[in-house]
C-alpha cells in the first residue's frame, strides 16, 4: 500500500487497492477499498459493501467511484431477483438455500461470534509445551510422527535472564525430516500454557494413565464440571478456550460432552477507594489526603482530590493487604465479611466499617454456645415452662430448622447467593436467641443448634470447629441425635429437612406474585408440570387478577429440595374509555 490509515483518515478519502475479492459463485471480481467513510465491523475492522435500499451509504460509495450495483431484490414482491436459481424466493427461504449451495462448492459456512478473535498459541520462551512440528526445506511443515509423542524440553544449563529459547539447544533443533529423511529443525516456540490448562480439569480425573491422555469412560463417569469460577478474564478467555477443545474432542469422539461446565459463576471485582489530585490526575495513597474540609484535598499542595470506587490496584494506592485483615480479624471472619457483604458476582467497596456486623453475629454464637453449655448441666426444663409452652417451643425450632436447611441449601447448591446464605445464618441464630435458654435442654434445640453449626461450616471452618467441640462436649445423650458426635463437624452429613416439612409453590403473573399454595414436602415433589399450572390456574386470587384474560403461556419451575415457582403470562384486557366530559357551551346549550 502506498497509503497509510493515517493518511486515509486525515484526507477523509477513500483509496481503491490493487487486488480484488472474488465472489465465491459468480466469480466476478469485487474492489477493495481503504476508507473511514464507512461503518466497519468492530470486530475485523471491514465492511461489506451490499448495496440495497437498506444501506443508503453503501448505494451512495458505489455510486461515488462507478462500482456496478446489481438489483437482487424486489421489494414490491419481497423475493431475490437477478440471483440465479435463487431468484423467486423470499429472504427466509434463500438465505438457508445459499449456505447449502456454499457448502456443495466446498465453502466454509460456520457460525461465528464477531467478538473472537483467532488464538495466538506460539509463545517464545523456554517453559511451555513443545509444538510438535518440524520445520523441513522440502516438505516444509511435517507433524512429529505419533510414536515419538510427547516431544519433551531439552535441558537447558544456562539462563541469561533476558529470555531464553529453544534455538540455543542445537543438538534438539536438529533433526532429521519424517517424510524424506533430510536435514530439517523443530519448531522453537512453544505453547501458549492456556493451550494445557484448556483440558487439565480431563487430565486430573486419570492421573495416572501412561498409555493416553485420559480414559474416555473414567472422564465420562465424573464430566461436565458442576461450577466454573472466574473472573472476567477467565470467562472471556479460558473458558472459550477449554469449551472450544472440548467441542473439539467431543467431535473427534475422544468426549461424551461438549460443553466441559455446567454453570459459570463470574465473581465481581473487590473495589478500593481511590485518591486522585485534580488537575494533574496523580494517585495517592490516603495518607496524604488532609478530609478536615468540605472537599477533601492534598496535604502537600491543597489541591482538592477526587474520591472514587475503582478496582483494587497499587498504582492506585487503593489496595488492601490481606495479611494485615487477618492478622486483626482472623481468617473466618475475613471470609465472613467477604461472603456476607454483596453476592459472589457483584462487585463489593472494600470498607473495614463492616466488619462490625459479622462480629457482632459471631459473639451472638458464642453467647447461645454458652447458654448451651450452662443449661445442658441443668435438668430443670419441666420447672421452668409447662408442658404446652416446650411443645409449641418445640414445634417453633423444627419449623426454623426446616425453613432455613431449605433455604441455605438451595443458595449453596443452586443460586450460589452465598451472601444470602450467611443472612439466613443469622436468621436462625437469631430464633435460637429469642427462644427461652431452658429450651437448651430440649432435644429439638440440640438438632437446630447442630444443624446451624454444620451449616456455618464450610465459610468459616475454624470458627464453627471450636464451636462444634464446646458443642459435642455437652450434646451426648438423648433419645435422638442425626449427628455423629465422634466426628469433626467438617466430616457431619449435611443436614436434611424433615419429608413432611411445608413448601411453597409461588404463582406469578406476568412477573408479579400473586398467590402462593403450601403443601408439604412429598406432595409438591410428586407434582407433575401439568398438575402444578392446573393448581395455580384455579386458585381464587388468579382468577381475580386474570378476569377472563387470554392466557399466553404458563411455566412450571421445578427446584431441587426447594420451593416452586409457576410463571404465568397473560395478555390484560383493554380497559373501556370513559366517556369524554362535555364542555361548558355543550351543557348550556
Amino acid at each position: 500500500m502506498s497509503k497509510s490509515m493515517e493518511e486515509v483518515s486525515r484526507n477523509s478519502e477513500d483509496f481503491k487497492l490493487n487486488i480484488f475479492a472474488i465472489h465465491p459463485f459468480t466469480g466476478k471480481k469485487l474492489p477493495i477499498y481503504v476508507t473511514t467513510n464507512l461503518e466497519s465491523s468492530p470486530a475485523t475492522d471491514s465492511c461489506l459493501g451490499i448495496p440495497v435500499a437498506e444501506n443508503k451509504s453503501h448505494i451512495e460509495f458505489a455510486l461515488k467511484h462507478n462500482i456496478d450495483i446489481t438489483e437482487v431484490f424486489d421489494y414490491s414482491s419481497n423475493q431475490l431477483i437477478n440471483s440465479n436459481e435463487f431468484s423467486g424466493l423470499d429472504r427466509k427461504a434463500a438465505g438457508p438455500a445459499i449456505l447449502e449451495k456454499a457448502k456443495t462448492q466446498s465453502i466454509k459456512v460456520y457460525q461465528a461470534s464477531k467478538k473472537l478473535r483467532d488464538w495466538l498459541i506460539s509463545r517464545q520462551r523456554y517453559w511451555g509445551t513443545p509444538i510438535p512440528i518440524i520445520n523441513c526445506p522440502v516438505c516444509k511443515l511435517v507433524p512429529v510422527p505419533k510414536e515419538d509423542l510427547p516431544v519433551l524440553l531439552p535441558k537447558l544449563t544456562e539462563f541469561t535472564g533476558k529470555g531464553c529459547s529453544l534455538k540455543s539447544a542445537t543438538e534438539w533443533v536438529e533433526v532429521s525430516c519424517p517424510k524424506c529423511g533430510q536435514p530439517a529443525t523443530r519448531e522453537t516456540d512453544t505453547m501458549d500454557t492456556f493451550v494445557d490448562s484448556s483440558w487439565y480439569f480431563l487430565r486430573y480425573l486419570d492421573v495416572k494413565n501412561e498409555s493416553e491422555p485420559y480414559n474416555l469412560k473414567t472422564v465420562s463417569d465424573a464430566m461436565p464440571v458442576d461450577l466454573y469460577i472466574g473472573g472476567k478474564e477467565h470467562a472471556a478467555l479460558h473458558l472459550f478456550y477449554a469449551r472450544f477443545l472440548c467441542h473439539f474432542l467431543c467431535s473427534i469422539g475422544k468426549l461424551k460432552h461438549p460443553e466441559p461446565f455446567v454453570q459459570l459463576l463470574m465473581q465481581g471485582m473487590v473495589m478500593g477507594k481511590s485518591y486522585r489530585v485534580k488537575g494533574s490526575g496523580k494517585n495517592i495513597p490516603k495518607e496524604q489526603v488532609d478530609f478536615s474540609g468540605s472537599v477533601p484535598t492534598e496535604k502537600s499542595s491543597g489541591t482538592p482530590v477526587i474520591e472514587e470506587w475503582e478496582k483494587m490496584s497499587k498504582s492506585k494506592h487503593n489496595g488492601i493487604n490481606p495479611q494485615e485483615v487477618i492478622d486483626e480479624h482472623g481468617i473466618d471472619t475475613t471470609r465472613l465479611f467477604i461472603l456476607g457483604s454483596v453476592a459472589p458476582e457483584s462487585p463489593r467497596k472494600w470498607n473495614d466499617d463492616l466488619f462490625v456486623g459479622i462480629q457482632n453475629w459471631q459473639w451472638r454464637l458464642w453467647l447461645t454456645m454458652a447458654d448451651f453449655l450452662e443449661q445442658r448441666k441443668l435438668k430443670n426444663l419441666q420447672f421452668s415452662l409447662s408442658e404446652v409452652e416446650i411443645k409449641n417451643y418445640e414445634v417453633k425450632l423444627n419449623n426454623a430448622r426446616n425453613f432455613y436447611i431449605k433455604g441455605v441449601t438451595h443458595n449453596f447448591l443452586t443460586t450460589r447467593q452465598l451472601s444470602v446464605a450467611i443472612a439466613k445464618l443469622q436468621g436462625l441464630t437469631g430464633e435460637l436467641r429469642r427462644i427461652p435458654k431452658a429450651m437448651a435442654q430440649s432435644e429439638a434445640f440440640k438438632e437446630t443448634f447442630g444443624t446451624l453449626l454444620i451449616m456455618l461450616a464450610p465459610l468459616a471452618p475454624h470458627f464453627a470447629s471450636e464451636l462444634w467441640t464446646a458443642f459435642c462436649s455437652v450434646a451426648l445423650g438423648g433419645q435422638k441425635c442425626s449427628f455423629d458426635l465422634n466426628k469433626p463437624v467438617l466430616l457431619q452429613k449435611w443436614p436434611e429437612f424433615d419429608e413432611n416439612c411445608e413448601m411453597e409453590i409461588h404463582i406469578k403473573l406476568n412477573g408479579e406474585e400473586c398467590d402462593s399454595v403450601i403443601l408439604p414436602r412429598k406432595e409438591l415433589l410428586s407434582l407433575s408440570e401439568e398438575q402444578a399450572i392446573d393448581l395455580a390456574l384455579n386458585r381464587q386470587k388468579v382468577l381475580d387478577v386474570l378476569n377472563g384474560a387470554k392466557v399466553k403461556h404458563a411455566r412450571y419451575k421445578k427446584w431441587p429440595n426447594y420451593d416452586s415457582d409457576v410463571f404465568i403470562v397473560y395478555i390484560p384486557q383493554k380497559k373501556a374509555k370513559k366517556p369524554a366530559k362535555l364542555s361548558k357551551a355543550v351543557k348550556s346549550a
